[in-house]
């Protein structure tokens, strides 16, 4: 009778412990802990505010990371949109140095629609900041009209809101605080704004442009400080490229400018004859990029061939090279050559001399413009590009084509999709 109470004992102690290892076993190694998702907090500071007529005050945009681990931030967009009745943007937005520039709204397009458009991506993953803490994305300076009156608010368009960090993924936009501002209006009243008819703007350039504005010591809550930026070495003038006429002391500055497409080694099979491309040109010392849009022609030998035109004073400055598939390209150099498709990079120091009024024959076929910006663009390579090419594999109507066919060939192909995938390796515009 003892044996069995004995062996009955044995056997629960054993089925207990099976229970325990059990549990142990799934926990540790069927239900896996849920990863937990990096978040983003945005605020404008400050978060309250009043102008007096004419009165000019700093805005900054503050990012707040949450659960980022080892995380870094390689990408952002976002839209402000400010009360354009009450408030004018009065000077370049700041953004921070480890940050390429691909679009920031300069005053002109900004006080025409209301809005300040800006994306930024982080000019290498060694330089990108971290996901902890707080970071400053952006440092913005409004005017208050002459007789505002009133309130209004400063705010995030929710809908443009976008984050990606290192691991290629989105960061989940949480909290979203604007700035709510009021004004005195001159001769102590209010008086309801009267639209008026503004006149319609030129098409601003959608590159990204900035002069830093001297920076407030004042921090907002949780911000960290940011570095002052250090002095650029002053670039070396290039030697004139052949073709130039002689200086002038003013007028048109003209180009004639040759480049080559990657994946196009001819005349496109396609029948496409003209190409819109972008061209940006940069003063040194100044960081806005004044854009043009015209039509190159294909030539033989997959060579294409356009002309622009600047008003520009003489004065040392850097090319930008965009195209309407295509990663955007900066150069310094008349006639830039590179060892591989996509190697090429400004020697540090070098940019190309320009006189106003002369002519100007520049040769970039030395270089490889790379694909993979495909419309709409947005200055980066991504899985975005990637998927849209694999979801048109095979089409030949013209609205497929006019969007992801890079070598122009007549049909969206393995061949597309192969040259997109080797972008994935530079990734940014090089600004």
């Amino acid at each position: 009778m003892m044996d069995k109470k004995i062996k009955l004992i044995m056997l629960l102690l054993a089925s207990f412990a099976f229970l325990i290892f059990g549990a142990y076993f799934v926990s540790k190694n069927i239900i896996k802990p849920r990863a937990t998702q990096p978040k983003i907090n945005l605020a404008i500071y400050p978060s309250n505010t009043t102008f007096s007529p004419e009165e000019e005050k700093e805005f900054q945009v503050v990012a707040t990371f949450l659960d980022g681990g080892n995380l870094k931030l390689t990408y952002a967009k976002f839209v402000i949109q400010f009360p354009r009745n009450r408030l004018e943007l009065s000077d370049y937005v700041w953004t921070p140095d480890n940050f390429r520039q691909i679009r920031v709204d300069g005053m002109q397009a900004a006080n025409s629609s209301g809005r300040i458009i800006v994306r930024l991506g982080a000019i290498s993953l060694d330089q990108a900041p971290p996901l902890s803490g707080s970071l400053v994305l952006a440092r913005i300076k409004f005017r208050a009209k002459q007789r505002a009156g009133g309130e209004g608010e400063i705010r995030f368009v929710r809908s443009n809101l976008e984050f990606v960090h290192s691991g290629e993924q989105n960061i989940q936009v949480g909290s979203v605080q604007g700035s709510r501002v009021s004004f005195e209006s001159s001769g102590g009243q209010s008086p309801s704004p009267t639209p008026t008819n503004t006149p319609t703007p030129t098409p601003p350039p959608t590159g990204g442009q900035t002069r830093e504005p001297s920076p407030t010591p004042t921090q907002p809550p949780g911000s960290a400080p940011t570095s002052s930026p250090t002095t650029a070495p002053t670039p070396t003038p290039t030697q004139q490229p052949s073709g130039g006429g002689g200086a002038g002391t003013g007028g048109s500055t003209t180009f004639r400018i040759l480049v080559k497409f990657q994946g196009i080694s001819g005349l496109p099979k396609s029948g496409v004859r003209e190409l819109p491309v972008k061209i940006g040109l940069q003063r040194v010392g100044s960081r806005n990029i004044m854009y043009k849009t015209v039509n190159f022609r294909a030539k033989e030998g997959g060579v294409w061939e356009g002309q622009v035109a600047y008003n520009i004073p003489t004065n040392l400055y850097f090319i930008f090279i965009k195209g309407p598939k295509h990663i955007g390209k900066k150069i310094c150099e008349e006639r830039p050559r590179e060892g591989y498709p996509g190697a090429y990079r400004c020697p540090q120091a070098r940019a190309i001399r320009l006189e106003s009024g002369r002519g100007y024959n520049f040769d970039f076929t030395g270089i490889t413009l790379l694909v993979g910006d495909l419309p709409e663009q947005d200055g980066l390579v991504n899985a975005y590009d990637l998927s849209l090419v694999r979801n048109l594999l095979g089409k030949t109507d013209a609205d497929s084509l006019a969007k992801a066919d890079v070598n122009l060939d007549g049909v969206v192909d393995t061949q597309d999709f192969a040259l997109i995938q080797a972008a994935l390796s530079v990734r940014y515009d090089d600004y």
